[in-house]
C-alpha cells in the first residue's frame, strides 16, 4: 500500500516497527496545523521553528518509548505536546526576564 494513503495509526505502527519514512509522512501531513498553532502563540518564526522541532523530537521519543496510546486523534496529541512545549518556553522566558 502507498504510504501516503495509510492512516495516522498505520503510519505510527510502521514507524515503531522501524519504517522511518512513516514519520516523515506524519510530519509533512500535520506540519501546517502544528506550526501554525505554535506560530500564532509565539509570533516569532525563529522561536516557532525551534518549538516545532522540539515538538516532533518529543513525539518521536514518546513513540519509540511506547508511551503513546491511541486514545483519540494523533494530531490532538501532537498539538497538546506543542502546547506544553510552548508553555515551557514562556515560563523559561519569564524566569530569564525576572532574574
Amino acid at each position: 500500500m502507498n504510504l501516503k494513503k495509510r492512516s495516522d495509526q498505520e503510519l505510527i505502527e510502521g514507524f515503531i516497527k522501524g519504517e522511518k519514512r512513516c514519520m516523515e509522512i506524519l510530519i509533512s501531513r500535520h506540519k501546517q496545523k502544528v506550526y501554525s498553532y505554535i506560530f500564532m502563540t509565539v509570533k516569532n518564526t525563529h522561536v516557532a521553528d525551534d518549538l516545532f522541532q522540539d515538538t516532533f523530537i518529543k513525539v518521536i521519543n514518546s513513540l519509540k518509548a511506547g508511551t503513546y496510546t491511541d486514545k483519540g486523534k494523533f494530531i490532538s496529541w501532537v498539538i497538546r505536546i506543542a502546547h506544553n512545549i510552548t508553555i515551557d518556553y514562556f515560563r523559561k522566558e519569564k524566569n530569564l526576564n525576572t532574574c
